[in-house]
């Protein structure tokens, strides 16, 4: 249902990915518009831009590694319980319950953290929900439609997903709840491509 990157990286080593300005994103728009949500790329057809050798993932549930690895290496996929994210219009969103199921459905990016003066500590997310979604309080700054500002624990919390397979349990798989931690579990699994190079000019 959306939530495994790393089945993403698993595409790009297998046959290549090219760039957002040569295939841009048109598939899953939240509100319906007229989108098949169906893939119109053709790997058969295009010339690969970039391949990679496969990804690392991070310790689960680990927020010290992951700010690690954000201020050190770079923006970093994770997967996320994204449900109540449509409404989403600004500031630091603290809306996922850990005291009900926090159901892992969707991957994003994480490109940063910091801290807002009025929302306090968060995690920077871009989405994929295109520029009609996201933080658009701040007038002045109409870049950050597209990002998120996920609140940050000083210390995560953490609950339970019991529907894993909206995510990432496979079928059959007999995992049948996980444990996951911060705000919509954004700690609990992030991954990183490694050994990726550009098969041509970009």
């Amino acid at each position: 249902m959306g939530a495994v990157p790393q089945l993403a990286y698993m595409y790009a080593s297998l046959f290549g990915v090219v760039t957002e300005e040569e295939y841009e994103y048109t598939s899953g728009d939240p509100w319906g518009a007229g989108d098949d949500q169906k893939c119109k790329f053709d790997a058969k057809t295009t010339e690969v831009t970039a391949t990679t050798m496969g990804f690392e993932t991070l310790p689960h549930n680990d927020q010290l590694a992951l700010m690690h690895h954000l201020a050190n290496n770079g923006p970093i996929s994770t997967s996320v319980a994204a449900s109540d994210w449509g409404l989403y219009y600004g500031g630091v969103f603290d809306g996922c319950d850990y005291d009900q199921n926090i159901a892992v459905n969707h991957a994003v990016q994480l490109v940063g953290y910091g801290t807002d003066p009025e929302g306090g500590d968060y995690w920077l997310i871009k989405n994929s929900w295109s520029t009609l979604w996201g933080d658009m309080l701040d007038e002045d700054h109409p870049e950050n439609a597209g990002y998120m500002k996920l609140a940050r624990e000083t210390d995560a919390q953490c609950g339970t997903n019991t529907t894993p397979l909206d995510g990432s349990g496979c079928a059959d798989g007999g995992v049948e709840s996980v444990h996951v931690c911060g705000m919509c579990a954004v700690l609990s699994d992030n991954s990183y491509p490694v050994g990726t190079v550009w098969a041509k000019e970009h």
